[in-house]
């Protein structure tokens, strides 16, 4: 699957770092995104829209190890993984 998120970024810097980042914080996304939506499969699929979102916008990531960095990707996780349960109800 990650192979489908670096063909979005156009160098091979950015390919490396996003490497880094979703080696770094896949798992704790997964965690964010089970504890909203307390499904697996929801939260697993929550991780990978997650992702997709910030290779889109790639621009928007600085440091990998930055607190900035960690704190957006959780809160577009939470996002995500809100709006994931809000649709199943819809």
């Amino acid at each position: 699957m990650i192979g489908l998120f670096l063909n979005l970024l156009d160098t091979q810097s950015e390919k490396d770092k996003f490497i880094k980042l979703y080696d770094k914080y896949k798992n704790m996304l997964y965690w964010i995104s089970y504890g909203k939506t307390q499904s697996c499969q929801d939260a697993e699929e929550c991780v990978q829209e997650t992702f997709f979102y910030v290779a889109k916008h790639f621009e928007k990531i600085g440091d990998v190890n930055s607190s900035q960095t960690k704190g957006y990707l959780a809160e577009e996780s939470s996002t995500v993984s809100i709006l994931s349960k809000y649709d199943k109800f819809s």
